[in-house]
């Protein structure tokens, strides 16, 4: 009984702590390309990095291996 008596506070606490949040992610979280460019060794490795994801072959041998595992599962 407690609990529905108490349920708007319960309510606006909930709405409070995810404005709290939504703010945090909007003004203060790093997004994650600045993350990957860290990772990468700064930001001419990061477009090195993503001239190697987009390269034809590159792409055709993660197409041939996630076939193969496809197949080895028997998904079609």
């Amino acid at each position: 009984m407690k609990i529905i008596k108490h349920f708007d506070i319960i309510v606006i606490v909930i709405l409070v702590l995810n404005a709290i949040f939504l703010g945090y992610i909007s003004f203060f979280k790093k997004d994650a390309v600045s993350l990957e460019v860290m990772k990468a060794g700064g930001r001419e490795n990061f477009e090195m990095v993503k001239q190697l994801y987009t390269h034809p072959s590159y792409v055709s041998q993660q197409r041939e291996w996630i076939q193969q595992g496809l197949e080895w599962f028997w998904i079609e």
